[in-house]
C-alpha cells in the first residue's frame, strides 16, 4: 500500500467541506432563494461563518458555469416570453426621479435587459 489517502472531493469545488454534499447544496439553493444567511444556519442546524464561507467557496464556479452558458458562441437563446416591468425611484437626493425598466425570460429567469432614464416626455420613445 502507499499510505495516501483517497477522496471524492479532491481537486474539486468541494474539497475541504466535511458536510454531506446534499446539506451544501440545499444551502446554497436556499440562499439563491434569498434566505438569509441566518435562517439557513438556523434551519440547517449551522454556524453562520460555515454558510458564509460554503457561500465564499461555491459562488466563483457558479458565476463561471453562467457566464459561459450565456456567451452567444455557446448559446443559442432565443426568449419566447418577456416579462417588462418599469419602476421609478429617486435619484441623488429627490432630485429627479429616475425611471428603470427591466426585462426577464419567463421561463428561464434569465436576466434579459435593463434600461434607465431620468425623465420621459409623453409620446417619447424609449
Amino acid at each position: 500500500m502507499c499510505g495516501t489517502r483517497f477522496n471524492r472531493k479532491k481537486g474539486t469545488l468541494l474539497e475541504g467541506l466535511c458536510t454531506p454534499l446534499s446539506i451544501i447544496i440545499t444551502a446554497i439553493m436556499m440562499y439563491m432563494c434569498r434566505m438569509s444567511v441566518s435562517a439557513i444556519a438556523l434551519v440547517l442546524g449551522k454556524q453562520e461563518k460555515t454558510i458564509e464561507r460554503w457561500i465564499k467557496k461555491i459562488s466563483p464556479h457558479c458565476e463561471d458555469i453562467i457566464k459561459h452558458k450565456l456567451n452567444r458562441k455557446n448559446h443559442n437563446f432565443t426568449s419566447r416570453f418577456l416579462q417588462m416591468d418599469e419602476l421609478w425611484s429617486y435619484a441623488w437626493k429627490k432630485n429627479a426621479k429616475l425611471w428603470i425598466w427591466t426585462g426577464i425570460d419567463v421561463t428561464t429567469k434569465l436576466f434579459i435587459g435593463l434600461s434607465t432614464k431620468r425623465k420621459i416626455s409623453i409620446g417619447e420613445k424609449i
